[in-house]
């Protein structure tokens, strides 16, 4: 029993054709995936693949370094949206708190 990560097409929103209700059923598809899993996989979105492919070889070969050279990108004991997150600084009850 494997886990299916939700998938969001947003293609409605570069379409000028799309209809509101396209739109709409991409905005819930969103709001959903949010709510329940805080991620999504994004197709639709018009981004080449050789690019998503790139940033994907990038984001692997920077997590197989070694923690001192991640830890140059943190933002130390707190959490922000950029840089490394170090483990133990991210929970769901933090979150929630």
């Amino acid at each position: 029993a494997g886990v299916t990560i939700p998938t969001v097409d947003v293609s409605a929103f570069l379409d000028p054709a799309a209809s509101e209700e396209a739109r709409g059923e991409a905005v819930r598809a969103w709001d959903s995936a949010m709510a329940f899993w805080g991620f999504a996989r994004v197709v639709g979105h018009g981004v080449p693949q050789g690019d998503v492919d790139a940033l994907r070889a990038a984001a692997l070969a920077f997590f197989d370094e070694p923690l001192e050279n991640k830890l140059r990108y943190s933002q130390g004991p707190t959490y922000g949206p950029e840089g490394y997150t170090a483990r133990g600084i991210e929970s769901v009850g933090r979150t929630l708190a």
